[in-house]
């Protein structure tokens, strides 16, 4: 199995700088990692970080060929990850953040066997870091 770690964060939340980042664990023990810096001021919150981390790791294992592997994407986010799992809705009319959240349901779809699973954020510390890092870097730094 694919272990996906994924977290997002905003400095000050809400409207500060929105960073994020995920760490990749494979089979082979080979790992990949990136963060990024998603925006900054109004609008920027944590949660839409959360979503723009699981997005952009999404957006890699489909890219690299993964979408038929078994994938576990575990984050620190209750709300993330149940609305990945369907229990809870995502709000129609709540913009940006409502587009985020369908568009990582609709990537979702396209991985057949991906399961997603909450942690506490004392067990996501990698991606927890890169999320961090990414709030500290010049905004020139390149994307891991």
């Amino acid at each position: 199995m694919i272990n996906v770690f994924f977290d997002g964060g905003c400095f000050p939340n809400p409207g500060g700088k929105a960073t994020w980042g995920y760490i990749v664990k494979f089979r082979d023990g080979k790992e990949h990692y990136s963060y990024g810096v998603y925006g900054k001021g109004p609008g920027m919150t944590n949660n839409l970080a959360e979503y723009r981390a699981i997005i952009e790791s999404m957006y890699f294992l489909e890219r690299e060929g993964f979408v038929l592997e078994d994938i576990l994407f575990r984050g620190d986010s209750a709300l993330v990850i149940n609305q990945m799992k369907g229990r809870y809705r995502i709000p129609k009319n709540d913009k940006p953040y409502a587009d985020h959240a369908r568009e990582a349901y609709g990537l979702r779809k396209k991985f057949t066997a991906a399961e997603f699973e909450w942690i506490p954020r004392e067990s996501n510390t990698e991606a927890d870091s890169l999320t961090e890092f990414a709030n500290t870097a010049p905004d020139s730094a390149p994307v891991g």
